[in-house]
This record gives structure tokens, sequence and C-alpha cells, in this order.
């Protein structure tokens, strides 16, 4: 079950999970894939929201490292497609919450793609315009891991920040 916390009114998560659903159909169908969720560890899924597909808890990373496409709107899990150079692709629609959209569209700026947009028809699109494995190089860079921080431990990074802010 995708929880009220997320959705709110039973009309948009209905309208979510559908669809979600219908994309997920689309695919499974044209690239001849199975999708499978990794589903958020807090969430109960037993009630067949995802049609049958099947649903991982806690084995993001395992599921992301074999994974080839990866779908999301947002997620600290964002990271794991990045590191293993994976097909991050952003799905939208109207009917996720605002708060949930404007991470999304973050993600889909500072990565520089488009996302896509199931409120509208994308039978014929190609996801290879929808994702940019170059341009992971530059988030890992910016959010992950920084060249700066060399191999110090992040207690010797600490040490030194405060170093530098308490001894001016």
């Amino acid at each position: 079950m995708i929880t009220k916390k997320f959705f709110g009114e039973y009309k948009m998560r209905k309208m979510y999970l559908q669809k979600i659903n219908t994309f997920f159909d689309w695919f499974e169908f044209k690239y001849n894939m199975s999708v499978v969720i990794a589903g958020h560890p807090r969430i109960d899924y037993d009630d067949n929201s995802f049609e049958g597909r099947e649903v991982v808890l806690s084995k993001t990373e395992q599921y992301s490292k074999s994974a080839e496409y990866i779908f999301a709107h947002h997620s600290s899990s964002i990271s794991y497609p990045i590191i293993f150079n994976k097909k991050l692709l952003f799905l939208d629609t109207k009917v996720l919450p605002y708060n949930t959209r404007i991470f999304l569209k973050c993600f889909v700026e500072e990565l520089k793609i488009k996302k896509i947009l199931l409120d509208e028809e994308y039978t014929d699109m190609n996801l290879k315009n929808y994702f940019n494995i170059n341009n992971y190089s530059i988030y890992q860079e910016k959010y992950l891991a920084s060249k700066k921080l060399k191999s110090n431990s992040v207690w010797e990074i600490i040490l030194d920040e405060l170093e530098l802010r308490f001894n001016k």
C-alpha cells in the first residue's frame, strides 16, 4: 500500500498507481524486461499496488548494481545508479506530492536531463533521450565525494574545518 503519508488522498494514490503501472506495462512490453520495485523500507506494499511486480526492501544498492534502467522520483538512493553508472530516468506526474516534484525537478536540473512525464504520451519515446551518464561525474564530485577530501577520514576533515573556524 502506498501510504496516506506519501499521498494524502486516496484518489491521488489511485491515480499515481494507475499512471506508474501503465508506464511499467509499456516498458516491460517494449524492452522485454521485468520491473522490480525497490521499495522504501517503511512503506507497507502488501496490497498489490504494483500489479504483481516484485517489491524488494532494503536491497536497493544490490538491485541498482545489476539493473540496466532505474526509474525514480526522488530519493537518497539516487546515488546508487550514479555510482554504478546506470541509466537513471526520472518519472514525473502531476499527481505526485508537490515536495516530491520539487526534489525531482532539482535532480533533473542538476543532472541536466529530461524527465519522463507520465501525464503525456510516451509510447513512441526513446529512453536514450532521458538520461546522461556523462553528467554523473559532476554530480559525484559535487554531492558524493569531493576530490578535496583526498584520503582524510571524516574526523580529520571535521577537525580541520573546526580549526579553520575557531583559529581565526
